[in-house]
This record gives structure tokens, C-alpha cells and sequence, in this order.
């Protein structure tokens, strides 16, 4: 997924969004973008909110990407990208009735 520069490009804007929120709430990440992204593409790892996924198990969503969304309402962060991609999650486990939309 990651060598799609589209991919890589809302993942790097996902990431970012995150960063944001964890320095509204008083933490200071850091972390190189770049590296993290290089790091990924060149892992045969798989996500466990895919595993998950694919072994028909409930996915991470509300840990992932519900609660650091629910964060960024509570610190009055913008997350454009963070918005679909809870929707977008939840419909898919949703579709394997892994998850109530």
C-alpha cells in the first residue's frame, strides 16, 4: 500500500494529524515520517487491525481510530483525514459484520 504515492501521501497527512493531537494534549512525538514510512513499506508485516480483519475477528477500530478522533474533538484539532478513515473502517468490518455502523 505504501509505495502507492497516494497511499503514502494520506498516510503521511494521517500521521501528521496524530502528531498534532498528541502536542495538543502535552506530548511531544517524535518521530521521522520518512523513516516510519520507508520502515513500512519495506515490512512483510500486517497490520493485526487486518489480521483481524481477515480472520473475521472484531478489528481495533474504536482503539485506533475512534478514540485518537474523539481526542481531536476534545483539543479542537482539525483531522480531514482521520474523519473518513474511522467511517471508512467501521464500514468495512461492517460489511463482514465485524462491527455495528
Amino acid at each position: 500500500m505504501l509505495a502507492d504515492p497516494a497511499c503514502a501521501a494520506a498516510t503521511r497527512r494521517i500521521i501528521g494529524e496524530g502528531l498534532v493531537i498528541a502536542e495538543a494534549m502535552g506530548c511531544t512525538a517524535r518521530l521521522n515520517v520518512e523513516k516510519a514510512l520507508a520502515n513500512g513499506r519495506q515490512s512483510r508485516h500486517t497490520p493485526s487491525i487486518v489480521q483481524n480483519l481477515n480472520l473475521g475477528r472484531p478489528m481495533e477500530i474504536e482503539t485506533l481510530y475512534a478514540f485518537p478522533l474523539a481526542m481531536s474533538r476534545q483539543q479542537g484539532v482539525a483531522t480531514a483525514m482521520l474523519d473518513p478513515m474511522v467511517v471508512l473502517a467501521a464500514h468495512r468490518a461492517a460489511a463482514q459484520g465485524l462491527h455495528a455502523v
